[in-house]
């Protein structure tokens, strides 16, 4: 019995995007079609460009590499059965710390430098995500609208201190510029995240300088499967998805659920912090 159970929640897990991409396929169908243009040619069209180029496969890893990383914090947080909306808050504090640690120190050998940077930017996440957390365990206070508040207030703190306090005011005189541009000073290179194009050309795969694809890619894959083990092997995982079920229950059990909501809210920010750095460290 139980194992059919197991097999049937296998199914819905297996077909729920299946259904998800027929539908969408057939409703920008339907919009093509209004265009009058045939939905076929336009697919194949966009599966020929996207497929038959091995920079566009990369291009497509390289833009979904931040989207690794959020959905991973999400899903933290829905194990527990809690809705973390404010991964853009976190992953914005956490791009602008590890960018203040980027372009504070210099002299640092890259083995020192990068870690101390991917680190800020955990710590940032953490932080962020403590706020709405603390809120909940402490005065009830809904996760959901206190992340959503906490979203404006970075982007608003994160806009203040880019465009005022940390902003790269040397730029016209280096670069000639008739005004200066909102961002801080560029990272050196011992902060910057490596390219694939070494790795990848051992195995005969030549990607153009054009194409970012960085090591945040096999990174998110990693964290993927070591965030699956953690839920599904071990205690502290069997606390999250115990408590996501049901807090009340749980507590028989002697499990203390604000603290499970703790710690997993933090992990989720931590993640969260992750979102951004790709694109920091190894685009702009």
């Amino acid at each position: 019995m139980k194992k059919d159970h197991n097999y049937k929640i296998l199914a819905l897990k297996i077909l729920a995007p299946i259904i998800a991409m027929i539908l969408a396929t057939l409703i920008s169908s339907l919009i093509i079609l209004a265009i009058d243009k045939n939905p076929l040619q336009v697919f194949y069209t966009m599966f020929k460009f996207s497929f038959s180029r091995i920079d566009s496969v990369a291009i497509i890893f390289f833009n979904a590499t931040p989207l690794i990383f959020s959905a991973l914090a999400v899903s933290i947080g829905f194990k527990m059965g809690l809705f973390n909306i404010g991964i853009e808050g976190q992953y914005l504090i956490g791009t602008f710390l590890a960018a203040l640690v980027g372009f504070s120190f210099k002299g640092l050998p890259a083995v020192i430098h990068l870690p101390l940077v991917i680190l800020a930017g955990i710590i940032g996440g953490m932080m962020w995500s403590f706020i709405p957390i603390f809120l909940k365990v402490k005065r009830g206070v809904h996760e959901v609208i206190s992340t959503i508040m906490l979203n404006y207030v970075a982007y608003s703190l994160i806009h203040y201190l880019i465009a005022d306090v940390f902003k790269d005011k040397q730029q016209s005189t280096i670069e000639g510029l008739g005004s200066v541009l909102v961002r801080t000073p560029k990272l050196p290179e011992s902060a910057l995240i490596p390219k694939m194009h070494g790795f990848l050309s051992i195995f005969g795969i030549q990607l153009p300088k054009h194409v970012y694809l960085n090591w945040f890619f096999p990174i998110g894959i990693l964290l993927a499967i070591g965030i699956y083990y953690l839920i599904i092997r071990t205690p502290f995982g069997y606390e999250l998805r115990a408590v996501g079920h049901n807090p009340e229950a749980s507590k028989i059990a002697g499990i203390k659920p604000n603290s499970v909501y703790l710690k997993g809210f933090l992990l989720s920010g931590a993640v969260a912090g992750l979102v951004g750095l790709s694109d920091l460290l190894g685009y702009f």
